[in-house]
């Protein structure tokens, strides 16, 4: 999953200074899975006080990039990202409307375990690129890695786990289509 913006700088010639910032967590959901069944990787990050974080179909400022390029031989992605419901509104920094978080954000991409996949532990990998600002000034674009461990059992598939649970995350409008990157990298 992938997400690329405009850059750091600002139209309206606000600086980049030091500041801001977001801490990321990662989990499978669910950690134990089977052969044939989905699961989410669940991405959530927590945004520092007085900062904003650009959503993945954010029309301006860096929006969230997110990448699974690190997937076991026989887990691959399904489906698109789904995203935390984010704000819009009037954005100082670039003079025009974004969509962005305050606080805290999720983000939840679809896998699923193939098959052939033997019982045994992994490891799924990737990064996340954002850019937190205030109503001053925006932080240089971050890239975070993110992993994730599952549990692969013995068993035939579970009803349960035939579609990925996205909660209530949206999908990101028409303009992120080409911000996601799901891949799987030897």
């Amino acid at each position: 999953m992938t997400a690329a913006g405009q850059g750091a700088a600002t139209s309206s010639g606000g600086q980049i200074g030091r500041g801001g910032d977001a801490t990321w967590s990662a989990e499978a959901a669910p950690q134990t899975v089977r052969p044939g069944e989905r699961f989410a990787a669940r991405l959530r990050a927590n945004v520092e006080k007085g900062w904003y974080m650009y959503a993945l179909d954010s029309p301006a400022g860096q929006p969230l990039l997110v990448s699974l390029d690190s997937l076991p031989a026989g887990i691959d992605t399904t489906g698109t990202l789904r995203q935390s419901n984010p704000a819009r509104k009037y954005d100082p920094n670039f003079e025009a409307d974004a969509f962005f978080y305050e606080e805290a954000a999720e983000v939840r991409a679809g896998l699923h375990v193939g098959e052939e996949v033997k019982p045994g532990t992994y490891v799924v990998g990737g990064s996340v690129r954002y850019m937190v600002c205030s109503d001053q000034m925006c932080m240089p674009p971050t890239t975070k890695p993110v992993s994730m461990t599952i549990e692969v059992e013995s068993g035939a598939p579970r009803d349960a786990y035939a579609a990925v649970n996205y909660g209530d995350l949206v999908e990101p409008g028409p303009a992120a289509s080409d911000n996601y990157f799901f891949g799987n990298v030897c």
